[in-house]
């Protein structure tokens, strides 16, 4: 035997061509609808819809609270709906059971797709990490603004549809641009990299927080009353200016001021009215005097 013909031999045992990598696992990957990007990966019965017992919640108007399931048989995977009332569609065409083939794309609303894909470890990773990357601000990693505007309307659907409290935090911090030009701009990125820390250190789990654009962050809070929200905010205004942010052995004084708004209000109509209301309100603490919390006050 040829030397070149015995190592093709032992690569094909020991190791496989990339095209011929175990692919045994299954995922759902979100293209459109909320969380878009995001792979979910389908245990031996996988159940899908609105509601928070559903294994892979979707909430959205146009899915049922038990829209289908998704079950792994030895066979391969197959899709059944669960009598949904806007239906179960597969590439188009409306399904009762379907056997779900690699690329496959499932409809379950108007704007929620799924592809079903097969993918193998090293694929896992990257999809992760390309879907992690797409929604996390690269300096601070905590979400960024695309994200807040899709959770803020996921958030919003969910308090109406329960009618339940829905809070939101807008907090810029002080005088940055003092920092930025008696520093200088990575003294700026650190500041900016506590700050985000030191909030996520103080919110709840169930909380999420973005980087809504230059040094103004938004937290948006689920079933959260505004006067648990205000005096969640104020515990993070007291924690921000106790921090020692030091920046070669000098410290920096790092302050930041607050607005607060929620409903049910009376004057707050929809996701854009809230977002607006908590603007107002993060602009009075400003012209307050800053390092302060102020709330929306419904006329």
């Amino acid at each position: 035997m040829e030397f070149d013909d015995a190592t093709k031999i032992l690569k094909s045992e020991v190791v496989p061509e990339v095209g011929e990598r175990d692919k045994s696992r299954a995922f759902l990957v979100v293209l459109t609808g909320p969380n878009t990007g995001a792979s979910h990966e389908l245990e031996d019965l996988t159940v899908i819809g609105r509601s928070s017992d559903a294994t892979l919640t979707m909430d959205h108007d146009g899915v049922s609270r038990i829209h289908c399931k998704v079950l792994k048989l030895p066979g391969g995977v197959e899709l059944r709906d669960a009598g949904s009332t806007n239906g179960t569609f597969v590439n188009g065409d409306r399904v009762t059971v379907h056997r779900l083939e690699d690329g496959d794309k499932i409809q379950i609303a108007p704007q929620v797709y799924f592809k079903f894909t097969l993918h193998d470890e090293l694929e896992h990773t990257f999809r992760e990490q390309m879907f992690d990357a797409a929604l996390r601000d690269p300096l601070t990693r905590v979400y960024n603004k695309r994200y807040f505007g899709e959770r803020l309307e996921t958030e919003w659907a969910y308090s109406r549809r329960h009618q339940t409290p829905l809070s939101m935090v807008m907090m810029d911090l002080d005088h940055f641009k003092r920092v930025n030009d008696h520093f200088g701009h990575p003294a700026g990125d650190y500041v900016l990299r506590g700050f985000a820390d030191v909030v996520a250190d103080t919110i709840r789990t169930e909380d999420v927080l973005c980087r809504y654009g230059g040094e103004e962050f938004a937290i948006i809070c689920r079933e959260f009353p505004v006067p648990s929200a205000q005096i969640m905010s104020d515990r993070i205004r007291r924690t921000v200016a106790n921090h020692e942010f030091t920046w070669e052995a000098t410290r920096i004084p790092v302050t930041m001021s607050a607005g607060v708004a929620g409903v049910p209000s009376s004057s707050i109509a929809d996701q854009e009215g809230l977002l607006v209301a908590a603007d107002q309100a993060l602009y009075a603490a400003k012209r307050g005097g800053r390092n302060r919390v102020c709330t929306h006050e419904s006329p």
